[in-house]
């Protein structure tokens, strides 16, 4: 998924197109007009594969919805559902010594959702320790998508935390609109497929001394900002009304993310809980640290 963008020498006449013959000039139109076509079946092919994008996820939802009721200890788990290895590649005898120590009273999984974010390097960089605490309450990560037609496709991210002791809210969402249409005017011809329109994030109202963004240095000192996740939920964007490169940039990192949350971190959060699911973004850390260390052996 890409943003469209002006090139400012699609300006310029190609040397080879200003010096042809003028029957060539009106082949060339004819072109234009077949690439069009072109466009047009694949705007329907990324109509259908949307939809049948939200058939598998409305199916795959049944089963999260699941998975968060067990994490959140809604119900009890049977044991013809215990039949899987905690952990994948351990012999017995570590399957047992996983096992040894004593049951809690507590139900589900304390802090499922932190330990998930942290076990994958683009989203725990952004984890300050200020905000560990708060995402110890985060209960689930939904997914839903939608296709209301032209320019009102994509998908929402819902951060399911309940009542809180830090913000007023329940549920904090991040909104992402989609087109798989080519843009009107000139950037038509820079067609790329679906491409994101604008990113919409719930505003969050910070109880009293329970902003992770503004920490006082010392008991004297004055509150100064301080980096979090919880600025994911400050980007707002409508890509039309970006001004500089600077605000896509800012759109294009924030829909990355959203793209690992879809893709990624909501379908794998179990595998990354238990760190067997490595991830593309792990498995290039892991690579570079892999030929690191053979560089070192190597010297």
């Amino acid at each position: 998924m890409s943003f469209p963008t002006i090139q400012d020498d699609l300006v310029s006449v190609p040397f080879h197109i200003e010096k042809a013959p003028s029957n060539y000039k009106k082949l060339v139109q004819a072109l234009k007009k077949n690439q069009k076509e072109i466009f047009n079946a694949e705007v329907d092919f990324y109509r259908k594969i949307l939809d049948l994008q939200i058939q598998h996820q409305n199916n795959v939802n049944k089963i999260l919805d699941d998975r968060a009721a067990i994490v959140n200890g809604e119900r009890e788990v049977t044991a013809e559902e215990c039949i899987e290895e905690a952990i994948s590649n351990m012999s017995v005898e570590e399957q047992e010594k996983l096992f040894q120590g004593a049951p809690t009273d507590e139900k589900g999984i304390k802090g499922f959702w932190l330990r998930v974010l942290q076990g994958f390097s683009e989203t725990a960089e952004r984890i300050s320790e200020r905000d560990e605490p708060i995402l110890e309450q985060l209960k689930d990560i939904k997914l839903s998508l939608f296709n209301n037609g032209e320019k009102d496709q994509g998908f929402v991210l819902s951060f399911i935390f309940g009542e809180n002791e830090y913000f007023e809210e329940t549920e904090l969402v991040k909104t992402y609109k989609t087109s798989y249409y080519p843009e009107e005017g000139d950037e038509y011809w820079l067609f790329d497929g679906n491409h994101i329109v604008s990113v919409e994030s719930s505003k969050i109202t910070w109880k009293s001394g329970k902003n992770p963004l503004i920490a006082r240095q010392g008991k004297d000192a004055s509150l100064e900002e301080t980096s979090s996740f919880f600025e994911y939920f400050m980007v707002a964007i409508d890509i039309n009304d970006c001004a500089d490169d600077e605000d896509r940039e800012t759109a294009f990192v924030d829909f990355e993310l959203a793209q690992l949350f879809r893709d990624e971190i909501i379908p794998r959060a179990t595998l990354m809980y238990t760190g067997e699911y490595i991830g593309d973004e792990n498995l290039e850390m892991y690579d570079e640290g892999e030929e690191e260390s053979d560089e070192d052996e190597e010297n």
